[in-house]
């Protein structure tokens, strides 16, 4: 049975574009050969993920996520089962929303400006779920 994990982390230290490249190049290569399909995304330190796949991987990949250094902060959003996946011509899509123009967030929430953190989803996990899906769509 397909399942989809959202989550939320804070990056321990500054992160900068090679950080992602390589975060990026890594994930993708691990989510293919495990089958796996998600979307990630950074703003200012904070990273809000989707996975999708079997529920047993994604219940491994979140522990190894759980013993990551680089990270911390760790939430889970969301753990549930799925029709089908949302996100499964990518073994990882990525947005940067830092390098975004102010201009292309308007038609996003006004969070975006103000960065993210897991207060902002706590207590809406959907509202995660829908922002991961407007950037699968954004252009």
């Amino acid at each position: 049975m397909l399942y989809h994990l959202i989550y939320i982390s804070t990056a321990n230290h500054a992160v900068n574009d090679q950080d992602l490249m390589e975060i990026l190049q890594v994930s993708r290569r691990n989510n293919e050969r495990d089958g796996l399909s998600g979307m990630l995304l950074y703003k200012d330190g904070t990273f809000i993920q989707v996975l999708e796949g079997e529920q047993q991987t994604l219940k491994q990949l979140y522990a190894t996520l759980g013993r990551d250094n680089r990270h911390n902060d760790l939430m889970l959003l969301s753990e549930k089962p799925i029709q089908e996946r949302s996100f499964a011509d990518w073994s990882m899509g990525f947005r940067n929303i830092d390098t975004l123009d102010d201009t292309a967030l308007a038609g996003f929430s006004p969070f975006l400006k103000q960065g993210f953190s897991s207060h902002d989803f706590g207590d809406n996990p959907d509202m995660a779920h829908r922002l991961l899906l407007a950037f699968r769509d954004y252009d």
